[in-house]
């Protein structure tokens, strides 16, 4: 006896043909008889979706798909188009996720076949498998086939929608997306016609000058680091980020939440003229489809990480340096975020903050992706009675940072960390406070802030001139100093984890 409730536990598609389930229903719940062919294909198909469950729950691709393919020929020979279809898309699915292209763009076009021939070229039911081809031509790169099946699908959306429907204005921007991905500026230029024709107008700039300070020696206000020009200012920001890259092209897109190898690179955030003090103007997600359509319209309105550049670390440290001589001031402004933010929230905060104050040297932001062994048990630091822990005034923890943000160390090689616990995902490290206590490591920062890479010589220079006796615990201190700084600058070997360097 066949069970009707089978059906669902084994994922056949939603819609199938009404005569076959008819005839399964009754013949499970009343035990009428029915044809022996119908029956024994029934049951030959049941167990082809359970050989493709069964392969696909156990990871083989092959046999899944194998065991797919008997489904749909059987599927096929009961004359049940629509389910056809979506078995068809279901297994490109499926086999799109396990990175089989070849396979995948067979299962979707053999269903758009099905579809056009039964609804026509520009139905609207025609956009999701239309979606998934363009998905996998943009995935190898075909760019111009891609933006050949985006184009369909806008046209199909027009006409069955209307110009302003959020799909067209998303479809668009996808286009948008694959044109500028392709090269191909002057189709980008047409895009960005059509939007800023559609978008409204900004809003008006507030009277009069924002009043903020300048830079130092120049007029409160008019004399600003970073100039607003076209309603925006940009604001570039030099990073450092253990994410790994997702492979998008969208500078909010391009580094995800996966943990990655240490990576360098500077970007670019603007900042609209509309924009109020300590506030991070966020688009809503609806403004996505849009308003995006208009980049410039969009830089008008909200802070936006407009550009991401990744760098070799030679090419990174290059460019860190001119754009420090190139700075009014030599300081760095260095923003390490929260343990819940996205690479594009860090990004956007640490310009804006740089952007309020109108900061005059290099801001930077460290992104970092905190998993497993790069858990740090900071609880041995001293708190005051309310309980804040306070990380700045202590130079252990300060050492930890500097160690971090200079080498990119993992904790072994960090001072002060000796392995607290391990097991499942999760390996927590615990700060030892009093391992790399001393006011020493503060100054060792300052000349390092100072000199770079010379301080070492300044410091030996300094200790060579304290040649009176008296001088010894001055020559001590300065030692202390120098120990510090050679562990801030040896190789990241060098530095073994819980001994004071």
């Amino acid at each position: 006896m066949i069970e009707p409730g089978i059906f669902q536990m084994l994922l056949l598609p939603a819609r199938r043909n009404a005569t076959f389930l008819c005839l399964t229903l009754l013949a499970g719940a009343l035990g009428l008889a029915a044809p022996a062919a119908v029956l024994a294909q029934s049951a030959d198909l049941l167990r082809a979706y359970q050989s493709f469950e069964s392969a696909k729950a156990a990871n083989k691709v092959s046999e899944a798909l194998k065991a797919g393919d008997a489904a749909v020929k059987l599927t096929d020979a009961g004359g049940d188009k629509q389910g056809e279809v979506e078995l068809l898309r279901n297994l490109g699915d499926f086999a799109a996720q396990a990175d089989e292209d070849r396979p995948a763009a067979e299962y979707y076009q053999r269903a758009l076949a099905l579809q056009e021939s039964a609804l026509g070229p520009d139905h609207p039911d025609l956009v999701p498998v239309l979606t998934a081809l363009a998905n996998l031509k943009l995935k190898d790169e075909r760019y111009s086939d891609a933006a050949a099946l985006e184009q369909r699908i806008l046209n199909i959306e027009r006409r069955a929608y209307g110009e302003h429907h959020e799909n067209v204005l998303a479809t668009l921007n996808k286009l948008r997306e694959i044109y500028r991905a392709g090269g191909d500026a002057a189709a980008v230029a047409r895009i960005d016609a059509q939007a800023l024709a559609q978008a409204p107008p900004p809003p008006p700039p507030p009277a009069g000058d924002r009043g903020l300070p300048g830079i130092p020696g120049g007029i409160a206000g008019t004399n600003r680091r970073y100039k607003q020009s076209q309603g925006f200012a940009t604001v570039r920001v030099f990073y450092g980020t253990n994410r790994a890259p997702t492979g998008d092209l969208k500078p909010t897109l391009f580094y995800g939440k996966g943990r990655g190898e240490l990576q360098y690179g500077y970007l670019n955030v603007t900042i609209p003229q509309i924009h109020k003090e300590a506030e991070l103007e966020t688009q809503p997600r609806w403004a996505e489809y849009t308003f995006v359509l208009s980049e410039a319209s969009m830089r008008r309105r909200y802070v936006l990480l407009d550009q991401v550049t990744p760098l070799a670390k030679d090419d990174f440290v290059r460019a860190l340096r001119q754009q420090i001589k190139d700075s009014p001031s030599k300081d760095l402004f260095i923003f390490v975020h929260g343990f819940n933010n996205t690479f594009e929230d860090a990004a956007r905060r640490a310009a804006q903050m740089a952007y309020d104050l109108d900061f005059d040297g290099t801001p930077i932001l460290y992104s970092i992706k905190l998993a497993g062994r790069d858990t740090i048990d900071m609880s041995a630091v001293p708190a005051d009675i309310l309980g804040h822990s306070y990380f700045a005034a202590n130079s252990g923890a300060v050492y930890d940072i500097f160690r971090i943000l200079w080498r990119g160390d993992p904790p072994p090689q960090r001072c002060g960390m000796s392995k607290q616990k391990d097991g499942g995902t999760l390996t927590v490290w615990w700060f030892n406070a009093d391992a790399c206590k001393g006011d020493e490591m503060l100054e060792a920062g300052v000349m390092l802030k100072r000199f770079g890479d010379l301080a070492r010589e300044r410091v030996m220079a300094n200790m060579s001139a304290l040649t009176d006796p008296s001088q010894k615990q001055q020559k001590i201190e300065w030692q202390l100093i120098l120990d510090r700084l050679n562990g801030l600058l040896a190789p990241a070997s060098a530095a073994p984890g819980g001994a004071a360097k």
